[in-house]
């Protein structure tokens, strides 16, 4: 009976034994399920756009009803909308220039033996004076700026207005000038009127005011 009782045991043990063998294996097959990572990469390119400006296309002046003395008349010269999308901050700098004031020729052309009035050089200003350079929306680049008060622009030469640095004037700007930033002063030394060619109705002026943006401060 002692010798029964013993193999009940043994046979006990090594039946637990097994159990614990089988559970340590099932234990190890999780391990082989480890997570891992993977890696993409995204390439692209980016090529640079234009640097350029437009211009309000007209600006009207008063008519001037002579008097005698030099009197002068004004009028908003518009707005200019720059746009630097050429990615180099090279920055650059915005000039005007414009035509000498010169009689309009009459939709007939001038008669015979007569030709255009000229006013002297030197008698039309541009003004920044209550002016403003504003950034559009999502454009966060310094802000380009005016390089003085006021420019006398039909002396024959172009004046620098603008400039942005390098690095600074990036994307698209606003340029917003005042009410009365474009002056013409009249000598009535040299302001004449056209009777030949317009009777008695007002004799017209004229004159091509270019704006030139070109890159570098």
């Amino acid at each position: 009976m002692k010798i029964k009782n013993l193999k009940k045991k043994i046979l006990g043990f090594a039946f637990a034994g097994l159990l614990g063998t089988t559970s340590l294996f099932t234990f190890g097959g999780n391990n082989a399920f480890a997570a891992t990572t993977g890696t993409t990469t995204a390439t692209g390119s980016i090529s640079g756009g234009t640097l350029d400006l437009t211009a309000t296309p007209t600006a009207t002046f008063p008519n001037v009803n002579l008097n005698g003395t030099i009197q002068s008349t004004s009028t908003n010269a518009g707005s200019l909308a720059i746009t630097d999308a050429t990615g180099t901050g090279e920055g650059y700098r915005i000039t005007a220039q414009a035509s000498q004031f010169t009689e309009k020729a009459p939709s007939g052309g001038f008669k015979a033996g007569t030709t255009a009035n000229t006013l002297p050089k030197g008698v039309l200003t541009l003004s920044s004076t209550g002016g403003s350079i504003t950034a559009n929306s999502g454009t966060t680049s310094a802000v380009p700026k005016f390089k003085s008060s006021s420019w006398v622009i039909d002396n024959g030469s172009a004046s620098t207005i603008i400039s942005a640095n390098e690095d600074e004037g990036m994307g698209k700007f606003n340029v917003s000038f005042a009410a009365s930033s474009l002056s013409l002063s009249l000598n009535p030394a040299y302001a004449y009127i056209d009777k030949s060619n317009y009777g008695s109705t007002n004799t017209p002026y004229e004159t091509n005011i270019t704006y030139t943006i070109v890159s570098g401060p």
